[in-house]
């Protein structure tokens, strides 16, 4: 999975690690010398230190303009990765403040990568380049949760759904403090398999969702969001339980794999984060590979 997300930071993606004898330059996050496109970067508590080499989470490098790990489609030393369009007109490539974005011809297409002007950059709110002043995290403006989902052509279906149900504006506030977790395009196609849970529809503009099913889809992305404290993935602890907006819903955090987090809902099976610790504003996301479901949907 060619997963193309907003990435702001990453904090605690690493996997693997190993003592190294070279010195740290500094406090922080660096690339390994010499290296370029890599996924392995060091981490230093303070200068002269003793360099921790650490991995980024599979499918990601180190971006050293963020000093943080990002995918190759928005690291200027990397090729180019593609993904698949989510449908026809321009779109984010993933990047923050990016004069590059996508022209698409269709839903499943190849995506043609393409330039701004000198000067300008992708807004992905607008759908067209523009000065940076207008655009979200080149202006200064942090950017919104919701900004990232509809920047990100692989969490569509969680972008219409947000649309559908006026949610949009709830993760569209520079002031909202929350831990959300962000299911992929993939999650929902394989809950609409397994269950028939009607998600599919949300991009199909002749098969519009009744009335009926929208407070459904509701109460599933409610239940994503863990209102009042943003927590990254280290934050987490074993067997902790997390309120969320859905009513009396809550999640557990399992931490028994070690360097794996998974989320589990009262309503279904697990969701393992694939990617975490995406700042915004005030909040911080997390992206799943399983939709989270509630067990009040009836």
């Amino acid at each position: 999975m060619k997963l193309l997300v907003l990435i702001l930071a990453l904090v605690g993606a690493a996997q693997a690690r190993r003592i190294l004898a070279d010195s740290c330059k500094g406090q922080g996050l660096f690339p390994v010398p010499g290296s370029e496109c890599s996924d392995k970067f060091w981490s230093c508590s303070a200068t002269a230190a003793t360099p921790v080499e650490m991995s980024c989470a599979a499918g990601t490098v180190f971006d050293p303009s963020i000093s943080s790990c990002n995918f190759a489609s928005a690291v200027s030393s990397c090729p180019y990765v593609t993904g698949k369009c989510p449908g026809a007109g321009s779109f984010a490539n993933g990047a923050i403040c990016s004069s590059k974005f996508w022209s698409c011809t269709g839903a499943g297409d190849t995506p043609v990568v393409m330039q701004c002007p000198n000067t300008t950059y992708f807004n992905a709110y607008s759908g067209v380049c523009d000065y940076a002043d207008n655009t979200p995290d080149c202006n200064g403006e942090c950017a919104t949760p919701y900004y990232a989902v509809k920047a990100t052509p692989e969490l569509s279906i969680l972008n219409a759904a947000l649309v559908a149900t006026g949610l949009d504006t709830v993760l569209d506030n520079s002031t909202l403090t929350s831990t959300i977790f962000l299911p992929t395009n993939e999650a929902f196609l394989a809950l609409v398999k397994a269950t028939g849970f009607p998600a599919a529809n949300l991009t199909a503009s002749d098969a519009p969702l009744s009335e009926e099913v929208l407070p459904v889809i509701e109460k599933v992305l409610l239940t994503h969001v863990v209102p009042g404290v943003a927590a990254y993935a280290a934050n987490l602890t074993n067997a902790e339980v997390l309120p969320t907006l859905n009513s009396n819903q809550t999640l557990t955090v399992d931490l028994a794999t070690p360097n794996v987090v998974k989320i589990v809902p009262e309503g279904g099976p697990a969701a393992t984060v694939v990617f975490p610790d995406l700042v915004f504003c005030n909040s911080i996301a997390h992206v799943i590979d399983a939709v989270l479901v509630p067990s009040n949907l009836v």
